[in-house]
This record gives C-alpha cells, structure tokens and sequence, in this order.
C-alpha cells in the first residue's frame, strides 16, 4: 500500500507523529535534491 507515497505527494497535517514528520521532511529533502 503506497501510505509513504501519498504522504510524500500531500503536505501531511499529521506532524504530531514524528514518522509522518520525518517522512514528509525526508520526502521534501530528497524531491528538492533530485
């Protein structure tokens, strides 16, 4: 199931947990790296 895809894709809402936190700031990093 693409759960990290779609997080990556959508500015997650969900920065209280520190895995959407670090997948959404890990997904940024790497998108404006490539």
């Amino acid at each position: 199931m693409p759960t990290v895809s779609t997080q990556q894709a959508l500015p997650v809402p969900s920065t209280n947990t520190p895995i959407s936190k670090w997948v959404f700031f890990h997904g940024t990093t790497t998108h404006l790296e490539n």
